[in-house]
């Protein structure tokens, strides 16, 4: 069984910018997550049986999906996980499409789908005791024109991700 998660997986140009945002959000006794592994979750999936990656894979799991621009300008934490993000300032409609058709595809491939609220953020950092302070105003446009599968791979330092596939969304980003 692989684990697996669909996400926004951003560009390296993106990636860097996520990295600068992170590096001025002052987290104390946490774990900073590396930059190679900074993307924004659409649905988690768990341990995902190989017949159901199969399926997973061959589909289309958001064929109407639009592409659109996410502007990342807040920095927070949710002190019950421990968790320190980044998240975008507006929520666009077409993430919340995306994110309702992945966990659509998810259901029908016989996956479980969270039923708490959607909240879209990049984790920054895990374990962290107390709130952590933005030093200074940062804004990154992202603009996602695909989303992904990816796999989480236990190793030696930690959890890295491996995409497992990518699908292109419909129309072009305006700037």
């Amino acid at each position: 069984m692989a684990r697996l998660f669909f996400a926004l997986w951003p560009d390296e140009a993106t990636r860097d910018a996520l990295a600068k945002a992170a590096a001025h959000v002052d987290v104390r006794e946490g774990r900073r997550v590396r930059p190679a592994n900074l993307h924004l979750t659409l649905a988690f999936l768990g341990n995902v049986p190989a017949a159901a990656q199969t399926a997973l894979m061959a589909g289309e799991p958001a064929p109407s999906a639009a592409a659109f621009t996410l502007d990342v300008g807040l920095a927070g934490w949710w002190r019950s996980s421990r968790v320190a993000w980044l998240a975008p300032l507006e929520e666009p409609l077409a993430l919340h499409a995306l994110q309702a058709a992945v966990s659509d595809a998810a259901d029908a491939a016989g996956l479980p789908v969270e039923c708490r609220p959607y909240r879209p953020h990049v984790t920054i950092a895990r374990h962290v005791r107390r709130a952590p302070r933005s030093l200074e105003a940062f804004e990154v446009r992202w603009q996602v024109t695909d989303f992904a599968l990816v796999e989480s791979l236990q190793g030696a330092v930690g959890a890295h991700y491996e995409v497992r596939r990518r699908w292109p969304l419909a129309g072009r980003v305006g700037n």
